[in-house]
């Protein structure tokens, strides 16, 4: 018990809550998390996380939080391209893989109920996040992104982010599985597999957009 308290007093078991609390998310999902399972998984009493967090949803949060982080940060890592189409595509292709890559996270992220969304450290962090993503979708239809949530426009890119957001929920849900041609053979192909397909029929070059 000395590591664990030890580590307690310096401060890490917030961190150490939160880093257990994404392991069994991303391996159970987030329906099948508990304070008394990150407690175990963190190597402390059940009790202790209520010295940090007041409810399963306060730990869940600041999970949903670290997310966004990370979400922001892939997306950021894209160098940006003075192709409105290339863009898109590029920030597209990172956000479904996120996705794919981390299923239960991306569940707690977006999913109602479980974290608290009005929270302004996740709130924060989820309009960081999602920055690039707006500001792709916004570029594609030459609308400017300070521009975007006007009245008239918004409807467009949100009606895009709603498609991209589906393409990631498949990625999430694992294979795409549909009848392939005449024979009726089923067919399962992760998402990922077939994206820069779909992102080219879904948001073509300029010449084939019509713009």
């Amino acid at each position: 018990m000395e590591p664990q308290a030890q580590s307690y007093h310096h401060g890490n078991l917030r961190q150490a809550l939160i880093d257990a609390a994404r392991d069994i998310i991303e391996e159970v999902g987030p329906e099948g998390f508990s304070l008394r399972a990150a407690a175990r998984r963190a190597g402390v009493s059940a009790a202790a996380p209520a010295h940090h967090f007041s409810s399963v949803r306060a730990l869940l949060t600041a999970v949903a939080e670290r997310g966004f982080c990370e979400l922001g940060a892939i997306l950021d890592a894209e160098p940006v391209n003075e192709c409105e189409v290339s863009e898109l595509h590029a920030i597209a292709t990172r956000y479904v893989r996120f996705a794919s890559a981390h299923p239960g996270l991306f569940r707690l992220m977006f999913r109602e109920g479980l974290a608290d969304r009005a929270d302004p450290v996740l709130r924060e962090a989820s309009q960081k996040g999602m920055y690039r993503i707006s500001y792709a979708l916004a570029g594609y239809q030459r609308i400017p992104l300070r521009a975007q949530m006007d009245s008239a426009r918004h409807p467009v890119i949100l009606g895009m982010w709603a498609s991209l957001h589906g393409l990631a929920h498949l990625a999430v849900e694992g294979a795409v599985i549909y009848t392939d041609g005449e024979n009726g053979v089923e067919s399962r192909r992760p998402i990922v597999e077939i994206l820069p397909a779909i992102l080219a029929d879904q948001w073509p070059g300029r010449g084939q957009h019509g713009a």
